[in-house]
Order: structure tokens, then C-alpha cells, then sequence
């Protein structure tokens, strides 16, 4: 799984980036306490148990090969050089961060079912091979690099995932209908701006329709967060271990790529 800027370089300072997990190796942080809907929480509300029938124990909690060719995916690191101009750990906030970033990143992968991430990956690999048979090469275009902005809206999605850390008199956390209404107040504020707004059409019927401009009307995952982001373990939260040796695949990886800085 590959980070969108992998090798290349994205200017404004910014050291190429040199990120790329197993699925199964970037997992949810042992210190992640974001609440995460299971098909048990559907008791009672409006929404059926059968929807969420084939529950997966691993839902938003491990990536799966191939996430990063059904989703925009960026690491931790470029998501926060995007958003604070600099490398993390500067800061007591910058672990905060990097913990909002890498579950907004798990949950934007999500987003999609394992079946579709399988038979995406799977039609993407039998492409490359009847490349390599007729003589052509990148018949897709690149992933990347993406400009070192908030082009996303990460910093909303952390923000709201503070959010739904608030508590209730009777419940653990406050419900998604209370803690939505953060990105209405976003989107509704962004609409007051002069970027906010762009074209407008007008159909026969007379109603009118815009093209609204705010970040937060993007990338919906599990109801939790409004952006495809991503992850690792390292400057806020173990400052002394690179993520990289907590993968299982450390060694193969440094071989076939020849050799991270990690």
C-alpha cells in the first residue's frame, strides 16, 4: 500500500516521501479511543442489523492490500507536512494529530468493502502483466504527487473526530446525528466565502443548482470522517521506533525497494 507521493518530490521543502505498508501491518493505534460502529450498535436505530450482517472484526481497524488504488491515500507524514508546513514532533498537539490523521485514514479505506479491494487489486495486477505483454507502460496515470496543501479537508476531519469524543449523560460518547453537525457548520461557513460558491446551472424547470467548494463534501467513510487520510506509528506516539520495524514485511520491503530511510 502505497502513499500517493511515494518517491516524488512535492517542492515547498518537502523531502520525498518514502512510505509504503502491508495491509495488514497498518493497524489501528494502540491508543486510539475514537468510537467505531459494529453491527451491534444497530439495535434500535434506523438502520437494519443486516446491514452490517457480514461484520468483520478487522472494519476499520486494518488496512487491506490494494486500499491505496480505491482511495487517495497519503501517509501521516504527508497529511501533516499538508496541513502544518513542517515534520511532526515539534509540538505536544503533533501526536494528537497524527492520531486523528491515521484513523480518518482508516476509516476514508473503509469506505470500501474487502471483496471490491480484492477484485480491484486483483483486475489491476492482470493489467500490468498484458502491459508488460503488448510493450506498454503506465496506461493509468500516476498517483501522485498532490500539492502540499489541505486539499482534503484532514484538518476538518480531525477536528470532528475530537468531536466525537464528547460525552453524554447517558452514553460513552455523544451519537453521529449530534457530532454531524460539525461539518454542517463547516460547510455552511465555507458557503459564506468567496471561494466557497463556484458555478451555478439553471434547468428548465427554473431550480437552480451550485458547485459548492467546501472540503468537507468529499470523502465520506463510516460516518466518522469526511476525508481519505492515513497513518503511522511513530514521532507523537513512539518517537523511538520507526514504523517500519513493527511491520512483518520489513526486510522484503527494504529489499525490493533498495532501502528506505527510516
Amino acid at each position: 500500500m502505497l502513499c500517493a507521493n511515494f518517491g516524488q518530490e512535492r517542492g515547498a521543502g518537502v523531502p520525498a516521501c518514502k512510505w509504503a505498508w502491508h495491509g495488514k501491518c497498518y493497524r489501528q493505534a494502540e491508543n486510539d479511543v475514537f468510537p467505531v460502529l459494529v453491527a451491534e450498535d444497530l439495535v434500535d436505530s434506523m438502520l437494519a442489523t443486516t446491514d452490517l450482517a457480514a461484520d468483520n472484526p478487522e472494519r476499520f481497524k486494518l488496512a487491506r492490500d490494494g486500499d491505496h488504488l480505491t482511495c487517495p491515500f497519503r501517509c501521516d507524514g504527508c497529511h501533516f507536512q499538508n496541513l502544518k508546513k513542517r515534520a511532526p514532533g515539534a509540538s505536544d498537539t503533533d501526536g494528537v494529530l497524527l492520531l486523528c490523521i491515521w484513523r480518518a485514514n482508516l476509516d476514508a479505506l473503509w469506505a470500501r468493502e474487502p471483496a471490491t479491494v480484492h477484485s480491484n487489486r486483483r483486475e489491476g495486477c492482470a493489467s500490468v502483466g498484458i502491459e508488460q505483454t503488448v510493450g506498454v507502460r503506465k496506461s493509468v496515470p500516476a498517483l501522485g504527487p498532490y500539492p502540499v496543501k489541505d486539499s482534503f479537508g484532514m484538518g476538518a476531519a480531525a477536528i470532528e473526530l475530537m468531536r466525537s469524543l464528547d460525552t453524554r449523560k447517558n452514553a460513552r460518547t455523544i451519537q453521529y446525528e449530534t457530532m454531524r453537525k460539525l461539518r454542517g457548520h463547516y460547510s455552511n461557513f465555507v458557503h459564506t466565502t468567496p471561494d466557497g460558491v463556484g458555478a451555478s446551472t439553471t434547468s428548465s424547470e427554473g431550480a437552480s443548482s451550485f458547485v459548492w467548494h467546501s472540503e468537507t463534501n468529499g470523502y465520506c467513510s463510516n460516518g466518522s470522517c469526511t476525508v481519505a487520510t492515513s497513518a503511522w506509528v511513530t514521532c507523537g506516539f513512539r518517537i523511538d521506533r520507526s514504523p517500519w520495524k513493527n511491520c512483518c514485511a520489513f526486510k522484503h520491503c527494504w529489499k525490493k525497494t533498495g532501502g528506505f530511510a527510516v
